[in-house]
């Protein structure tokens, strides 16, 4: 593969991703993803789906990042139901990332869904690294799968190739969501949309034109002639349905006219 003409792509105006420049944190992330795809034997599709699911995450940084919580009240009446708020109202929790934590992380939700036990465990564990991992369950998980104490010291994941061993780890065997990314891209199978599952997050469209992007940079780059040969992971038996092709074609177009438009 020719990283110069691969990051050169990413540059173009119409690459409708990062514009016309990008900082050395930016290359080191796209690189470290880059590395662990070619070691962890990623196809050409899937490579493209995890760079993309890294720069959604990251809001195009490609670091790890910290949630900062530091919501509006109007943010977090969309974000975060009532449920959540646990009688609290959206402006008592405006302003406090801390409070806002580990009430909407915290409680029975929070205990249910993302091993939450510890009083200030919302806060402690909200959203970090590039594939903005939740929860104290989740935290560690990553630990046994780095090796690093992140119980212990969070910020040890700060590192950007441990972030991008995990990152590509989970989502080629399904170690987030139980759904891997094989499921819906492998080979020429490109099921973009229905892919977000695997990571569980929203937004599911706009992955596709960011996955879109780095896939037209790396086949100009000649990711294929440098990638290892694609090795199926063995599928679960209750496989979800797939995006139809020609929806997830559609949603690719639509999404790529409107960013160059912009």
């Amino acid at each position: 593969m020719d990283r110069a003409t691969f990051f050169a792509e990413l540059r173009k105006r119409g690459s409708g991703i990062f514009g016309t420049s990008l900082t050395q944190d930016q290359v080191s992330g796209i690189e470290a993803i880059l590395d662990e795809c070619i070691r962890q034997g990623a196809d050409l599709g899937q490579t493209a789906y995890i760079l993309s699911t890294g720069y959604g995450e990251t809001g195009g940084r490609m670091q790890a990042v910290r949630e900062n919580l530091n919501y509006r009240a109007s943010q977090i009446a969309k974000h975060f139901g009532a449920h959540r708020r646990q009688g609290k109202t959206p402006e008592q929790l405006s302003g406090n990332p801390e409070l806002l934590g580990n009430t909407v992380y915290g409680g029975e939700w929070g205990r249910i869904n993302l091993g939450n036990t510890q009083p200030g465990d919302g806060f402690r564990f909200r959203g970090f690294s590039m594939g903005q991992i939740t929860g104290r369950a989740n935290t560690e998980k990553a630990s046994r799968d780095t090796g690093l104490d992140l119980i212990g010291n969070p910020a040890l994941l700060d590192d950007v190739r441990a972030n991008a061993q995990l990152l590509v780890k989970w989502m080629l065997a399904g170690r987030a969501t139980n759904l891997r990314l094989s499921q819906f891209v492998a080979g020429s199978r490109r099921d973009y949309l229905g892919a977000r599952r695997v990571w569980g997050g929203v937004d599911a469209a706009k992955y596709v034109g960011f996955a879109s992007a780095f896939e037209s940079a790396l086949t100009v780059a000649g990711y294929e002639a440098s990638a290892p040969p694609w090795r199926p992971d063995v599928e679960p038996v209750d496989t979800p349905p797939a995006t139809p092709d020609w929806l997830a074609s559609l949603i690719a177009r639509i999404v790529a006219f409107f960013t160059r438009s912009k």
